[in-house]
């Protein structure tokens, strides 16, 4: 991958509302010239926009699931992915080759409505379909893309920890809407949509990031088109305690190829999402510094979904 591109892959990866202007300054570009290679990226689908939301600030909870099948036939795999993507509740589909099939990411009011749907699924597709473990998210530690360069960004966010909900007005509501469904649209193009006026929204836009709901703006990244490996890595560590849940994050925040950590309550503690321009020993390396009791690895074929809050849940 040419270093222009990985360059811009890193600074829409930290926030794709940014300027072509500044894009073009920070790829050491022309304006014209870094347009035409998002538009590019854009058209042939290699990028994808997200806004990041934190789910607790809307009284959400977050729960993983592993599935594997039990049918293999393509069209039998169609309808589970199909029915997954027309699930409200679902932000994370990834197709996998080793470790399970599926990794699911649900978003719910609360557990009991993840459960249902869960069910409800389950119970479709039971000659399909089996379910392989369930993880309840803590919370989630998200890094920036620094294995696309070769400087260090210590960006740390967090969102699903212990916080308190925050209640929205009508307007912060619209706006919120408007930026998940399109994370990159114009404020004018926003105002039009809701009837709301540009004032009112760039009021509600800087409101849900003061407040956290919104963390940022970013793009997941098509790997395969780009020769990056994604994997995630499960663990359980031995003697699980506050100073090595410590050291495990210092030590993800200063991986370069670790993008995002995840604490959990289930079959396993920890969940690292993984990517990499060249193979590493990043395993060899966990298991050397860290007393893992266990672990297993998931190695991402293709995301057919990754965002952080259903747009569907949003009701004006």
């Amino acid at each position: 991958m040419k270093r222009k591109i990985r360059k811009l892959l890193f600074e829409l990866s930290n926030n794709c509302r940014i300027s072509t202007k500044q894009l073009g300054k920070k790829i050491n570009s022309s304006q014209q010239s870094a347009s035409y290679l998002v538009r590019q990226l854009e058209k042939k689908r290699k990028i994808k926009y997200y806004t990041l939301v934190d789910p607790v600030k809307l009284g959400y909870v977050n729960i993983i699931v592993g599935f594997d099948y039990l049918n293999f036939e393509r069209e039998a795999k169609k309808q589970v992915i199909d029915k997954l993507l027309a699930t409200e509740q679902v932000i994370r589909v990834e197709e996998a080759t080793q470790g399970v099939d599926l990794v699911v990411e649900y978003c719910a009011s609360n557990l009991s409505s993840f459960n249902k749907t869960h069910s409800d699924i389950i119970y479709k597709f039971r000659k399909i379909l089996q379910t392989k473990f369930i993880l309840t998210v803590i919370v989630k530690h998200i890094y920036a893309k620094n294995y696309l360069v070769n400087g260090r960004n210590d960006t740390d966010l967090i969102i699903c920890g212990d916080r308190e909900t925050r209640k929205l007005s009508e307007n912060d509501m619209k706006v919120l809407r408007e930026l998940i469904a399109n994370p990159v649209e114009t404020f004018s193009s926003m105002s039009k949509n809701t009837k709301v006026s540009v004032k009112s929204i760039i009021k509600s836009k800087k409101r849900l990031e003061k407040f956290s709901v919104i963390r940022g703006y970013s793009c997941f990244i098509d790997e395969p088109k780009f020769g990056i490996r994604r994997y995630f890595i499960f663990l359980n560590l031995a003697g699980y305690g506050v100073e090595e849940i410590r050291k495990l994050q210092e030590f993800a925040l200063t991986n370069k190829n670790i993008v995002e950590m995840v604490k959990t309550i289930g079959n396993y503690q920890i969940m690292l999402i993984v990517e990499e321009l060249n193979k590493t020993e990043l395993i060899k390396e966990l298991r050397s510094q860290f007393p893992v009791e266990k672990y297993f690895v998931v190695e991402v074929d293709k995301i057919h979904l990754l965002r952080y809050f259903p747009l569907e849940a949003i009701n004006i």
